[in-house]
């Protein structure tokens, strides 16, 4: 079973200048790895 991420707060200062990635982001293990990667549709440039 997928462990259910819950929002956090997030200050203004935070979204200006970006945060504590490691609060903010899951850990790499719960990442899909086509994401850890880079492989992905998203990451095509045409």
């Amino acid at each position: 079973m997928t462990k259910k991420l819950l929002p956090i707060d997030v200050s203004n200062i935070d979204r200006a200048f970006g945060g504590d990635v490691k609060r903010l982001l899951p850990p790499m293990c719960e990442i899909p790895e086509e994401f850890q990667k880079e492989r992905t549709k998203w990451n095509v440039v045409e």
